[in-house]
């Protein structure tokens, strides 16, 4: 049985976000029917006052019931001191928690799989291993009659993003100064979020995402650990990809006001993930 675990919490620059969880559960059900696999979805629902529609809205439970998916509630209680709608690391663990698969996908929750993504976990998943998927960006055509979204998707594809030379050019000669296995590992944190695959006895090892105050996303820390912790890390690229719908506008990370001669939050997060960088394992 694989658990795909995702977090969502519908508020204000994410009003979409209901239609596109819709998609997002209809896709796995598809592929997961379509090669026999076992599974299960796990929602995990942020919930406080910057809701402004609930799962439940949307969604009917004969729905739920008939996708294999099951919604959890995480109060927003954890620290928050930058404002941001949400952080996800809280509510990925609550699923990971929960789940009960012998493998589990954490994931976004504007993701579509295709064909050759199924076909590869019924048939190369292996345990001790960390996956991350070459992606595809495509644009999100709201206004289309989807018979099914991923054909959409395929069909407008943005660009490709290879996790090892996702590397801005400004930091490339950084890069090159590092050795290979930093190199490595900061490349596939570039963009591990959209998806990260591993049997579920390895993410109780590392205790999945960290919880901090700092970090809405811990991509980075997560593979920083995975690596530490000696978990092989593996890059899949074609055949398969995994698709995301760009959104109509900017969806910015609601954050409070920097204050006059306040030092940027990014520097704060940064030297905060260097203390997980060669000792943190999690054992």
């Amino acid at each position: 049985m694989i658990s795909f675990v995702t977090s969502i919490k519908i508020c204000k620059y994410y009003e979409d976000y209901g239609n596109r969880l819709k998609d997002y559960i209809e896709n796995i059900s598809w592929g997961c029917g379509l090669f026999d696999i076992s599974y299960e979805i796990i929602l995990c629902e942020d919930v406080c006052d910057k809701n402004i529609k609930r799962i439940n809205d949307i969604l009917s439970p004969e729905f739920l019931s008939e996708n294999e998916t099951e919604i959890i509630y995480i109060n927003q209680d954890y620290p928050n001191p930058i404002g941001y709608n949400m952080i996800e690391a809280y509510a990925k663990n609550a699923g990971l928690y929960r789940s009960k698969g012998e493998y589990v996908c954490i994931t976004n929750a504007d993701i579509l799989f295709n064909y050759d993504f199924f076909y590869y976990i019924k048939n190369s998943l292996k345990k001790n291993r960390f996956y991350r998927f070459l992606q595809y960006e495509c644009t999100n055509l709201k206004d289309s009659e989807y018979y099914t979204p991923l054909i959409i998707a395929e069909n407008h594809v943005k660009r490709p993003i290879n996790p090892f030379l996702n590397v801005k050019t400004i930091n490339y000669k950084n890069l090159k100064n590092m050795n290979s296995i930093d190199a490595i590992v900061v490349a596939m944190a570039n963009k591990s979020g959209d998806i990260m695959l591993m049997d579920r006895d390895n993410w109780i090892k590392i205790k999945g995402y960290p919880e901090n105050k700092y970090w809405v996303h811990s991509d980075y820390i997560v593979c920083r650990v995975v690596n530490n912790n000696r978990i092989p890390i593996e890059a899949v690229q074609e055949p398969v990809k995994i698709y995301t719908f760009e959104p109509d506008g900017i969806q910015p990370i609601v954050r409070n006001q920097r204050q006059e001669n306040e030092e940027p939050q990014d520097v704060a997060e940064w030297k905060f993930a260097q203390t997980y960088n060669n000792k943190l394992t999690c054992n």
